[in-house]
C-alpha cells in the first residue's frame, strides 16, 4: 500500500484524523477483513481492531461495524475519529479517553 493514499476498496464516509492514522486503520481493517471468514467472526473482528487501535495508538477506541443505512452522535477526542465504507459494510472508529480502560464484558 502507497503510505500517501488509502487502499482504492475505501471510501470515506467522515474522517476527522491525520492522514497517517486513517493509513493506519484502514490497512489493519483491509487485512483483517480479507481474514474473516464467516459473520460469526464479525465479534471478532470488532475486538481485533479495537486492540490494533488502542495498541498502536493508544488511549480507549470504539469499534463499530455497521450494514446499510447508520446515524450516530458521537463525543470524542479531538482528531480521532473516522468512518469509512469497505464491501458494503461501514466500519466506525473513535477514540473517547487518551487512557486505556481494561474491562472486558463477557
Amino acid at each position: 500500500m502507497e503510505m500517501s493514499k488509502l487502499p482504492q476498496s475505501i471510501k470515506v464516509i467522515s474522517a476527522c484524523m491525520s492522514p497517517e492514522n486513517q493509513l493506519l486503520l484502514a490497512g489493519e481493517t483491509v487485512n483483517t477483513v480479507r481474514k474473516a471468514t464467516s459473520q460469526a467472526t464479525v465479534k471478532h473482528l470488532t475486538e481485533d481492531l479495537k486492540a490494533f487501535a488502542e495498541m498502536r495508538l493508544g488511549g480507549c477506541w470504539q469499534v463499530m461495524v455497521v450494514e446499510g443505512s447508520y446515524w450516530i452522535t458521537q463525543t470524542f477526542l479531538p482528531n480521532m475519529s473516522f468512518q469509512f465504507s469497505l464491501n458494503d459494510q461501514a466500519y466506525l472508529f473513535w477514540q473517547t479517553s487518551e487512557d486505556a480502560v481494561r474491562v472486558k464484558v463477557q
